[in-house]
This record gives C-alpha cells, structure tokens and sequence, in this order.
C-alpha cells in the first residue's frame, strides 16, 4: 500500500523498488537530517546460506549523514524481528513526559527539544490521516513548523 506523496531519495540503491514509505524529504538531508524508505522489491532475492533459504521481497533503506544509504533486504519475518528488538530497546531506556499532556510513555516523537506522546502527535498533526491508502502519514510541514518555534 503506497503512501501518497512520497519523494524517491536521489540516492536511492534501487530503482525498480516500489517505494512504500518514507520520511524523506530533500530540505530535512540538506539540514542534515536522517531518513529512512521502505520498499517492495521488483524481484525477489533468495539465496541458501547453510541449511535455510532466505526470500527477500522488502528493502530497508536508511540513511545517515556519517554511514551514507544501507540497504537491507528483508522478508515480512526480518521486519517483525527488527520490531520487537527495537521496543525491547526503547522500553530498556525507560519512560518519556509528554511536553503537550505530560503524559509518560515509552513511544514518542520529538521535534526539536519537545517530546509528543502519539495520541498528541496526532491531535498537533504530526500525522494525518490518507484517505486513499487507509494509514497515518508523517506530516513534515507540520514538523518543520513545529521545528521552527524551538
């Protein structure tokens, strides 16, 4: 399901990847801003390493201004994985305030020095709802606004 909007970075590995999500945005990298893309791969990659075959249908891009782009190529199981590796990571460092209702929590946006916990990420606009794709989009003018009142 493509996210409407969504700008291919210049420096993308893959070309024939059908881009699914991104928070890129070319004056975030220009400020020196991190970035990362999601995609569907026009072929599969499968290779056998040992005993086990790996089907590669997804690519993980990030980038970063000191590693440059990586790219990863996963299947729906490498991402669940990175998912539950990551929040065991983000509960490991312990709870958030809410800079809007001073809530605590362990998942929250920041935009500048202030912290939003979702439901008051959603209730500012830092996303917003896409009708034609049914999920919640980043809205990068609203962060830049945001950004802006520091």
């Amino acid at each position: 399901m493509e996210q409407k909007g969504l700008i291919r970075p210049r420096i993308c590995p893959d070309l024939q990847c059908e881009l699914l999500w991104s928070d890129f945005l070319p004056s975030f990298v220009e400020q020196g801003y991190s970035f990362c893309c999601v995609g569907r791969l026009a072929e599969p990659h499968e290779f056998v390493w040992r005993e086990v075959t790996h089907r590669n249908d997804f690519c993980f891009c990030q980038y970063s201004p000191m590693k440059g782009m990586i790219k990863f190529l996963m299947d729906r199981n490498d991402i669940e994985h990175q998912m539950a590796v990551l929040n065991m990571a983000l509960k490991s460092m312990g709870k958030v305030l809410c800079s809007e209702c001073g809530g605590e929590g362990v998942y929250y946006h920041t935009v500048g020095e202030k912290n939003y916990c979702p439901m008051c990420a959603l209730r500012i606009g830092l996303f917003y709802w896409d009708e034609k794709s049914k999920v919640y989009v980043w809205s990068h003018e609203k962060y830049l606004e945001l950004d802006k009142q520091k």
